[in-house]
């Protein structure tokens, strides 16, 4: 689902590449398997992740995201990486293109 901020971005810009902020979570459980869900809007397997939202902290977000996907509260997270290439490009089933500047976590305790 698209954030309002997002929203009022492409009411501006069409379809034309943003580089949007957003957060990915590696959650491990007691095993340390990986949870891994069905996006909803490319249909493939991946990790909870999701835009950051105006007036919102990365931590936030990645709170916010996981609950919205996966039911989980987070107790713990940790920042493990951040990920910026231009290669991180892709376009939406809508058009919508845009180049991710993603801060990933690891998460343990949920």
């Amino acid at each position: 689902m698209m954030n309002e901020y997002i929203k009022k971005l492409r009411e501006k810009v069409g379809n034309q590449k943003l580089i949007l902020p957003g957060v990915r979570a590696v959650i491990l459980n007691e095993k340390g398997e990986i949870l891994l869900q069905q996006r909803g809007d490319f249909k493939k397997w991946g990790l909870p992740a999701g835009s950051v939202e105006l007036n919102e902290s990365a931590l936030d977000a990645l709170k916010r995201e996981v609950k919205e996907e996966t039911g989980l509260d987070i107790l713990k997270a940790t920042a493990i990486g951040i990920y910026s290439q231009p290669k991180y490009s892709f376009a939406y089933p809508n058009g919508d293109e845009v180049q991710i500047f993603t801060l990933a976590f690891v998460v343990r305790k949920f």
